[in-house]
């Protein structure tokens, strides 16, 4: 399935966030250890997007492991066949290029505890990798020089497999009823299992046999009816060719009957034989192998219950912490307050501007690409090539084109109109109606300006030498640096008198992005300015001719740390750094919404053959992009807000010389909002994919 990449990184960001203020906190164990659980779960789910991933399961005893290892190549010094006891943990076995005398090579997967990266560590042999299969609980303990593990990974070269392709396969655990002693790891494998790209169910006969009694492939059924499986039947070596075809008969009829199974979707396998039924596999593997939009749905519906229930119980375990903090009413909190308010009006106009400027882009991708869908694969000369190249085990270089396609269309331009353009109309729109406001934009909206420059495309007016543009609040700039710099006396503000500034600071803040954007749009004429340039270079650039700019210019100095007293850009005043971090780097966060083009974004879900499941496809995908672009633009605005918030929190607790207890609650209170942010988003994500589904 297809979750958005940059909601699940929101997710994760937060959940680092709370395990790091947790762990720091002296939280309990099992609270500590439920934050890892579900963010192992996000970095499962982000690795099943990002990556081509085909699922092995099927019950216990039914032939999972003996069956990847012969068709993997890998012998049983790294997994080695255990029926009685089983696995507890998915193993993903990756195919890479390189020697076969070279691998196998485990790695674990692991959580940096002090930076909160995820980073591979090398494993310690095949013995130490079947032990951590074997129990979850020795997964959930492993902690090494400061990383924590998240789940395990076995290397092996793509010349060893069955399909000379850089895939990954996840071997999973075999599928149980779920009970009190075992739901840990079997929500960890039907997690993979409903976000796999393809899956092959392994089973035999005798479990085929005994399928009335067990009970677990009813459950199976339940759970996944619509995942449409490439079928194994194991452990036929000794069977003749009659007694197979009865199998692949019951098997079509039994295990998944809704999905219109045939007994070409069916391979029997044994021990020993492999050359007479591997050929048939990888044919129907590369053939069988998709998701539906069915799954989709099951798969999303697994996620949002993550969300929904282990999120708030995280968020609700904060909420009693924070309320351990010694607490009392401060002015601090009350400025704060009135930032948060003010940050989440801003939020909400940029969520109807951005979701208003990129339904207009996506209209017009949508309509180019399913015209070139329609010439390039529409047809039966066209039709005759696609399978020729599935046939020649091509298939997934055919599913790369398609999304590739997709990609290509999203960016292009439309009327000479970019996602770019989208982008910086929305920032217009939202930031100059509070600029203006306070009078630091002119108020006539069809100001002839300088149409090459930079400063032109902001709207940064040009002043007439004999015109006064004054601030209508004379406390703005001086508000400024009450905010944003550990003032002197002499700077600071009556906290009656900062309404003013709080409503300007996320526009402010923007502004940077927008800045960024109109450079994009327009190369030719700042092309003396390099790609990663600091905010204040940038403005340097923007304010450098002679004439005088409208008020604007006096804010954005202010902001930047510069020196407003004079208006000069000077480069002489350096802002004070010994707070840690300064505006200048704030502000540096905003460049990112410059780069919300769409980029290598692995598109998965539905890729069939079908004319009217391409069409689906297209529009899918399409979706996916906008929402991205989207939430793109508003998670940059949040981590801008946060960061500022937390600095502006740091001198207003110097300043009215509040205690480190409402330090620990702010950073705390930060956390929660941070999760009930990420939480919404994927709130916001569901409704978006249930619209697509119709």
């Amino acid at each position: 399935m297809s979750i958005n990449i940059n909601t699940l990184q929101n997710i994760r960001s937060a959940l680092l966030t709370a395990l790091e203020l947790s762990i720091e906190h002296g939280e309990a164990t099992e609270n500590v250890d439920h934050i890892t659980d579900v963010l192992r779960q996000v970095e499962l789910t982000t690795l099943l997007q990002q990556e081509s991933i085909y699922a092995i399961a099927g019950m216990q005893g039914a032939g999972k492991t003996t069956l990847a290892k012969t068709i993997l190549g890998i012998d049983d010094e790294w997994l080695d066949a255990n029926p009685g006891r089983g696995e507890q943990v998915p193993l993903f076995i990756e195919q890479v290029d390189g020697d076969p005398a070279d691998f196998p090579q485990v790695v674990y997967q692991c959580l940096n505890l002090k930076t909160g990266e995820i980073e591979q560590q090398k494993g310690e042999g095949g013995e130490q990798l079947q032990n951590l299969l074997r129990d979850w609980n020795s997964v959930r303990r492993y902690e090494k020089a400061g990383f924590k593990l998240l789940y395990p990974k076995l290397l092996i070269s793509k010349k060893s497999s069955f399909i000379d392709e850089q895939v990954t396969w996840a071997l999973l655990p075999g599928y149980e009823l779920i009970t009190s002693k075992n739901y840990l790891w079997q929500d960890m494998m039907r997690h993979v299992l409903v976000n796999a790209r393809g899956v092959i169910f392994v089973t035999d006969a005798s479990l085929l046999a005994n399928d009335s009694k067990s009970g677990v492939l009813q459950d199976l059924r339940d759970n996944f009816s619509d995942r449409g499986p490439v079928v194994v039947i194991s452990k036929t070596e000794l069977l003749g060719l009659q007694e197979i075809e009865q199998l692949k008969t019951s098997a079509a009829e039994r295990v998944f009957p809704n999905v219109g199974m045939t007994k070409e979707d069916i391979v029997a396998t044994g021990s020993g034989n492999s050359d007479i039924w591997i050929d048939a596999l990888r044919q129907t593997v590369t053939n069988k192998l998709t998701s539906s939009a069915a799954s989709e749905a099951i798969a999303l519906d697994n996620f949002m219950a993550l969300i929904r229930e282990d999120v708030s119980e995280i968020i609700n375990d904060l909420k009693i912490l924070a309320d351990k903090q010694q607490h009392h009413e401060s002015m601090v909190e009350e400025i704060l307050e009135a930032f948060d308010e003010s940050a989440a009006n801003h939020e909400q106009k940029l969520r109807a501007a951005i979701k208003k400027q990129t339904r207009q882009h996506f209209t017009d991708a949508l309509r180019h690409c399913e015209e070139n869908y329609k010439s390039e694969e529409v047809g039966f000369q066209n039709n005759l090539k696609i399978f020729a190249r599935r046939l020649s085990l091509r298939g997934i270089e055919v599913d790369d084109e398609r999304s590739r396609r997709i990609i290509d269309a999203w960016d292009k331009q439309y009327e000479n109109v970019s996602i770019h353009e989208h982008n910086f109309k929305a920032l217009t729109s939202v930031n100059s109606r509070v600029l203006r406001a306070q009078g630091l934009l002119p108020a006539v909206e069809n100001q002839q300006l300088l149409a090459l420059s930079t400063a032109g495309r902001m709207g940064y007016l040009v002043q007439d030498k004999q015109t006064e543009y004054t601030m209508k609040d004379p406390e703005l700039a001086k508000g400024l640096y009450t905010l944003l710099k550990k003032p002197g006396k002499e700077h600071q503000v009556s906290p009656k008198n900062l309404a003013a500034v709080l409503k300007i600071m996320p526009a402010l803040m923007l502004e940077n992005a927008r800045s960024r954007l109109a450079m994009h749009l327009d190369p030719a004429c700042t092309t003396q300015l390099a790609e990663e340039i600091p905010p204040k270079q940038i403005f340097d650039a923007l304010f450098s001719s002679s004439e005088q700019y409208h008020p604007i210019k006096t804010a954005m100095m202010a902001f930047l740390g510069a020196d407003a007293a004079d208006g000069a850009v000077d480069g002489k005043i350096t802002p004070n750094s010994e707070d840690g971090f300064t505006p200048l780097a704030l502000v540096g966060k905003a460049a990112l919404v410059a780069s919300v083009a769409y980029g290598i974004y692995q598109i998965t879900g539905v890729i069939r053959d079908s004319d009217k499941a391409q069409i689906y496809y297209i529009r899918r995908a399409m979706e996916e992009l906008a929402f991205h672009n989207e939430q793109t633009v508003i998670g940059n605005y949040q981590e801008m807000i946060t960061e500022l918030r937390e600095h502006i929190a740091y001198n207003l607790k110097h300043m009215f010389g509040e205690t480190d207890a409402l330090a620990n609650r702010s950073a705390l209170t930060l956390a929660i909002k941070k999760l009930v942010a990420a939480q919404k988003e994927a709130k916001l994500y569901e409704t978006h994919f249930r619209k697509i589904l119709g």
